[in-house]
């Protein structure tokens, strides 16, 4: 069985949720506070 990869704003995910993946005997926490944002911004403005 694979792993399931969750990746999300931990602030905005629904607090039952939130309780189950920081669980530390079910869960692996890899935080990335440092990582870049590479999603396309503004990309109806790019378009014209």
């Amino acid at each position: 069985m694979l792993p399931t990869l969750i990746t999300a704003n931990h602030v905005r995910v629904d607090e039952r949720i939130a309780s189950r993946l920081s669980d530390r005997a079910l869960v692996t926490m890899v935080v990335m506070d440092q990582a870049k944002d590479y999603r396309p911004h503004n990309v109806l403005e790019q378009e014209d």
